[in-house]
């Protein structure tokens, strides 16, 4: 197989507390607090007081309270500077005939880049393009920190093109020893080793995204900012079935993957491969299952043939269409789909990927350290902002990144992936004892309905379009009340949202996903088209061609719906493909005149497994009917030879 990356560019410390002891008329000095940007500040200055005391602040920022909290005197509030120093702050408090007055210095603790990582919270602010977005569209990180989690004791495995694991801003989150190499490892070793990503930036910026080091006042902040990364020097590899099966095994909780296929053709998936994600989902961690989050791919607008272009259909490329896998479209700070997102019924949800980060926002994360290296560089000609220009004569560049260590150009669903694997990693934290069912349907269930307004659409492009056939829908709800969308799955991932969600689990086992799941048909060796079919499937016309099949399986409850299918046309990327439930509801698995149109050499039939999640919660016995459209009429028809349906569920 042949992967490419998709490089698309269109300590934590304790919170201090003080407590003193109550004294008549006692008076105190020289206090230090220190408080975190973005986190509750909660300081106990005095105990052993009651209701009746009255307390009062001078020469405080104005986010910060005193009031007497049960027999406590406390410092309330969330510093919203990523570093300040307040000195000389006093304090009197007065209760009866005694009193309490006491001065203190207070310093704030944060990190310089933090305001300007929109897709942690997005406020409007933009400091390298003209369009900072609009403020409100982010996943609510800032919010889901408040609550608690922080990414404490999950494990990420990060397999991209390695990392910087000395970077000054990722070292103290990297697991020391678990590093993997797969250019100069051997499965005797468990490929262990640096994981020297040379002088490509991708994986040190994913990994940035997930784990930057939160409050050491340098940097930004990563999602999961207390959480632990082993980095995988995996994308340039040889991709041995070996090497493949190796780096989505070890001892961690979630799985990083933000490469993929880039390809034109319907390849078939490594089953070895498929088998080993089955079994890690379904024993690892005393059956809770790893979680696997991967990137949906880059390619909506890439292919092009003889001057006409075709959108690609995310479940095309390779491994997409695993349902163990969570895979995640991008979106932009303007709160719609990226321009460069894949769409596809096999997205689960979405999150912030950014534009190209000259007019429009990217992702601001760690870069390769130093101004010789990585995007953030000297001698660089696309350097559109501020921030990335090596010139003494740039302020941004010389107050935000003198040293060349970061970036705001990250980009592409290559920084989808880490946002989501991020907040799994808070859900993980709040919540350990969750499956990898359990992550998938908090994500589900809590992620936002953006770009609410979304409807039907033509083909992107006229003279692709077919008269009467709806290329694309928009927002679908199912017969179980999900909303689903092919560019955004079940919406942008809300990590405030999913942490509420992930404690209502963990105080009420009503809410938790019955633990027993099973497939019906995951080999696809019953074939719902018998051995034989030949089903004509008319040119050119939105009719198309069905074929049905009817189910009894009880009172199963839809997960997941894989089609197999094996189609003849000397023109398969004319064909569209779509599904119905018993319920009624309707999902485009694959979009007619497709990027599979625009081989230099078409492909000639379609053998492919297609996975659609926008039958969540429906019922899953009755008829389900497959329906096949040739997007073209120029007589060029084919057929529906054979095929078979597998239903993951409960």
């Amino acid at each position: 197989m042949n992967y490419l990356v998709f490089f698309l560019f269109i300590i934590l410390g304790c919170q201090p507390t003080v407590t003193q002891k109550a004294q008549p008329a006692a008076n105190s000095s020289n206090v230090s607090v220190t408080a975190l940007m973005d986190l509750p500040l909660s300081h106990t200055l005095k105990t052993g007081v009651n209701s009746s005391w009255s307390v009062s602040l001078q020469n405080a920022p104005s986010w910060l309270s005193a009031s007497v909290v049960g027999s406590e005197i406390r410092l309330t509030g969330t510093p919203i500077l990523p570093q300040a120093s307040y000195t000389n702050i006093r304090l009197v408090a007065v209760g009866g005939s005694e009193s309490f007055e006491t001065v203190f210095n207070l310093q704030i603790r944060g990190d310089i880049l933090r305001p300007y990582q929109w897709h942690l919270r997005n406020d409007g602010v933009s400091f390298f393009s003209r369009d900072p977005g609009v403020a409100g569209k982010d996943m609510k990180v800032i919010e889901a920190w408040q609550l608690g989690p922080l990414g404490e004791g999950v494990r990420i495995a990060v397999s991209d093109s390695g990392a910087e694991i000395a970077h000054s801003d990722l070292s103290a989150n990297m697991l020391s020893g678990e590093h993997r190499n797969y250019l100069t490892g051997t499965l005797a070793q468990n490929f262990l080793g640096i994981p020297d990503p040379g002088t490509e930036r991708h994986g040190t910026a994913v990994s940035g995204i997930i784990a930057a080091v939160g409050w050491n006042n340098r940097g930004g902040t990563g999602v999961a900012p207390s959480s632990k990364i082993a980095s995988f020097n995996f994308v340039d590899s040889s991709f041995t079935t070996e090497m493949l099966l190796n780096q989505a095994s070890g001892n961690f909780d979630i799985f990083n993957y933000s490469y993929g296929t880039s390809n034109i053709s319907d390849y078939e998936d490594d089953f070895t491969y498929v088998a080993h994600l089955r079994n890690q989902v379904t024993t690892a961690k005393e059956g809770r299952g790893r979680v696997y989050i991967k990137s949906a791919g880059n390619e909506y607008s890439y292919f092009c043939h003889n001057s006409l272009c075709a959108p690609q259909n995310a479940n095309i490329p390779l491994d997409n269409n695993i349902p163990y896998i969570i895979l995640t479209a991008a979106s932009d700070a303007n709160g719609i789909a990226a321009s460069y997102s894949n769409a596809g019924s096999n997205i689960w949800v979405t999150a912030p990927g950014g534009e190209g980060g000259d007019s429009t926002p990217a992702i601001v994360t760690t870069d390769l350290s130093g101004c010789t290296k990585g995007s953030s560089r000297s001698g660089r000609f696309d350097s559109f902002n501020d921030f990335e220009a090596f010139s003494s004569t740039e302020s941004i560049f010389k107050t935000f990144n003198p040293t060349c260590d970061y970036s705001s150009m990250m980009n592409g669903t290559s920084s989808a992936s880490p946002n989501t694997s991020g907040v799994a990693a808070l859900m993980l934290s709040e919540f350990p004892s969750l499956t990898w069912r359990e992550v998938k349907h908090i994500l589900a269930l809590t992620s936002d309905r953006i770009h609410a307004t979304s409807v039907a659409t033509n083909h992107p492009y006229e003279s692709l379009r077919l008269t009467g056939h709806t290329y694309e829908q928009g927002w679908v709800q199912n017969a179980a009340g999900h909303y689903f969308h092919n560019w955004y799955g079940f919406g942008q991932v809300n990590a405030k949202r999913a942490i509420e969600m992930t404690r209502q689990m963990k105080t009420s086992a009503i809410a938790r996903l019955p633990a027993s799941w099973s497939e019906t048909n995951s080999s696809f060796t019953q074939k719902a088209a018998g051995p034989a079919l030949a089903l004509a499937i008319p040119d050119g016309s939105a009719t198309g061609a069905t074929s049905s099949v009817s189910l009894s399986l009880g009172s199963m409850k839809v997960e997941s719906v894989q089609i197999n299918l094996q189609v003849t046309h000397a023109q398969s990327g004319q064909v569209g493909v779509e599904l119905t439930s018993p319920s009624g509801t309707k999902s485009i698995l694959l979009n007619i005149n497709n990027a599979l149109l625009m081989a230099s050499t078409p492909d000639s039939d379609l053998d492919v497994t297609l996975t659609s999640h926008a039958f969540y919660g429906e019922n899953a016995t009755g008829t389900w009917t497959l329906k096949l459209i040739d997007g073209k009429a120029d007589t060029v028809s084919g057929s529906l030879d054979q095929w078979a349906i597998n239903i993951l569920g409960h």
